[in-house]
């Protein structure tokens, strides 16, 4: 794996860490609504902080090319669509009968969820316990988090492991 690509995936699993904690919050401000709730306003919040990412995609077209930049366009909107269609039969009961949500409604609310998720980070962190053990269901997403968190250690680790394992089996080779 080359060093550019590294970086974008340690930069969409930093983008999944970071805004999940936050996102819980938000989504558990006012009532706790399930798990369903969490989960898409948690990937709503990447959503909408994914620009970033793209942005460094689009910088680095030379390294990446337009098939990949269109791939994770596609693979955001895909992202979106599904947490968009997941969440709109949570709102039923509580909908204004004029409001009619759209996606691109959605789209713009996500970029205010993950700017919320990340002002929501501190927050969260100091009452961990709270966001992930408040409400039973949200555990699994703290597990999820976890396993997100173990996967960024181990992709920064792997060239050092990589250089360890080289000079050990030079070393054994010279000896």
């Amino acid at each position: 794996m080359n060093r550019e690509a590294k970086i974008f995936i340690l930069g969409n699993l930093i983008l999944l860490l970071i805004t999940q904690p936050g996102a819980i919050v938000w989504a558990n401000w006012d009532a706790p609504y399930g798990f369903m709730r969490d989960l898409t306003t948690w990937m709503s919040s990447f959503v909408g902080l994914s620009p970033v990412l793209l942005a460094y995609l689009i910088l680095r077209r030379s390294l990446f090319g337009k098939t990949v930049i269109f791939a994770y366009i596609a693979v955001i909107l895909a992202l979106a669509y599904a947490a968009y269609s997941l969440q709109q039969p949570l709102f039923e009961g509580f909908r204004s009968p004029t409001y009619e949500p759209n996606f691109l409604t959605f789209l713009g609310v996500g970029v205010i969820g993950g700017v919320l998720s990340i002002m929501l980070l501190p927050l969260a962190l100091l009452n961990i316990d709270r966001v992930y053990l408040g409400y039973g269901y949200d555990l699994s997403l703290g597990l999820v988090n976890l396993t997100i968190l173990l996967l960024i250690i181990i992709l920064l680790l792997l060239p050092a492991l990589r250089r360890s394992s080289v000079a050990a089996s030079a070393n054994h080779f010279l000896t």
